[in-house]
């Protein structure tokens, strides 16, 4: 069963900016610490919730840093450090599923060299996966977790008032990275543009009680133009990591053409992605969608509603 992934504390138009930003961080924090103990025990949707709730901090920390103080600015590399950890579990889990799917489009007479290629695997995601724990029960995380306790926010602006210039730079900040690539741009081209859409669209749910039918739409167009570019990243880096394994397999030879298989598959599915990318980039890049947004917010932030107490919010 798909877990509904909490995403923010409902923010109002005149919250003081300081004090939501710290409410969202705790938040996120409390999401990562309810899902510790099922990824301790190497639960796949429980490391993928603390991969997520990993990001939504980042994406926070970002949002909110000029109200936030800066010793705040410490938690970015320590959030980068857990990133780290729990992504080199996440990817091989991610590989996994990919290598499940792409099985039935590998001839009959490749697959039989597909076991020892997720033996390989599983035995590499065992490896990452005590690395983790060590981290998640380490002195390290429990430093990070009272950190985000202690943060206090140094600006007291409505953030009704001050949410558009939250928003703008991110919105221009994907049109920069995203609005002269085409389906033959390079890997690394699409993965900039997504680590972009990704900020904004964290940045959007945070604030997403400001915004209304417009924001609501402008995050579903970012939810599309981030599948596209997520499905090309991941059937990109799979490619990469199974060329790798095959080098390493060398004198394996059904090993070795079925890796040259999975390969192939994902190759094509990368192909695929990238000839959707120039639709879904259209529908995103409508400068009526930003216009409506910019609106939205500000046409909130004119008729505040009660506040939220967000004291309560951040437990």
């Amino acid at each position: 069963m798909a877990r509904a992934w909490p995403r923010s504390p409902l923010l109002a138009p005149d919250d003081p900016i300081g004090t939501a930003g710290c409410a969202v961080l705790r938040f996120h924090v409390r999401v990562l610490e309810r899902e510790r103990d099922a990824a301790r025990a190497g639960d796949v949707a429980a490391v993928h919730a603390l991969r997520v709730a990993t990001r939504r901090l980042r994406a926070t920390l970002r949002l909110f840093e000029p109200a936030l103080p800066a010793a705040a600015r410490q938690l970015g590399e320590e959030l980068a450090w857990l990133g780290r950890n729990i992504g080199a579990v996440r990817d091989l889990d991610v590989l996994e599923g990919a290598i499940s799917a792409a099985s039935a489009d590998v001839a009959r007479a490749f697959r039989p060299g597909l076991g020892a290629v997720l033996q390989e695997l599983r035995a590499r995601r065992r490896a990452a996966h005590r690395v983790l724990v060590d981290a998640l029960d380490g002195p390290r995380l429990r430093a990070l977790v009272a950190h985000v306790g202690t943060v206090a926010g140094s600006r007291r602006d409505p953030l009704g008032a001050v949410v558009v210039e939250l928003v703008r730079p991110l919105m221009r900040s994907v049109r920069r990275a995203g609005r002269d690539l085409d389906q033959d741009a390079t890997p690394e081209a699409f993965h900039r543009l997504r680590v972009r859409v990704k900020r904004l669209r964290y940045a959007l749910e945070t604030l997403g009680g400001l915004g209304g039918r417009p924001l609501r739409r402008m995050v579903r167009r970012l939810e599309a133009l981030q599948e596209v570019l997520g499905a090309q990243q991941d059937a990109v880096t799979q490619a990469a990591w199974l060329r790798e394994l095959a080098r390493d397999a060398a004198s394996d030879v059904p090993t070795v053409l079925a890796l040259g298989a999975l390969v192939q598959v994902l190759e094509q599915r990368a192909r695929r992605m990238r000839r959707q990318f120039p639709r879904v980039w259209a529908r995103w890049d409508r400068r009526r969608l930003r216009r409506e947004l910019v609106r939205a917010l500000e046409r909130r932030a004119r008729h505040r509603r009660p506040r939220v107490r967000l004291v309560a919010a951040a437990g």
